[in-house]
């Protein structure tokens, strides 16, 4: 084993440098880590401030533009649907592949063809079906 000399100045400064350069990774995290540390602390003794700002900001924008910022609620029932207990679900025809060996009936090419689909020979045509959805 080599054992290091400790003796000069110059020699002190290449031994922490060395040590340094081994453990660079170690000490960006630890200086982001503590960073972060220190700006949650700030933001958190300061949350007061920024609330006063915010007030002001939607103020502001609300006399200017005569709009709020922040929408947490919606102010009008355009395609809201507020019965949420059942819903109404209505599915168009639509071609389906068929399971392998399995044939269409005559009557499926014909439906097919009147809502201007053409089927290959592994499809077939579903008929437009609705259910109603439970919701909560």
């Amino acid at each position: 084993m080599k054992e290091i000399n400790l003796d000069t100045k110059d020699t002190k400064e290449k031994y922490f440098l060395m040590k340094v350069k081994e453990h660079k990774t170690e000490i960006a995290i630890a200086t982001v880590t503590a960073f972060a540390v220190v700006v949650g602390i700030v933001i958190h003794k300061n949350s007061s401030v920024f609330n006063i700002s915010e007030k002001y900001i939607a103020k502001s924008v609300k006399e200017i533009k005569g709009i709020s910022p922040m929408l947490t609620v919606a102010t009008d029932n355009y395609g809201i649907d507020n019965n949420l207990a059942n819903k109404d679900i209505n599915v168009s025809g639509y071609p389906r592949k068929l399971r392998e060996g399995h044939k269409r009936s005559s009557d499926r090419l014909e439906l097919a063809l009147q809502h201007q689909c053409i089927l290959a020979d592994d499809e077939t045509w579903v008929n437009p079906y609705s259910y109603q959805k439970m919701g909560a």
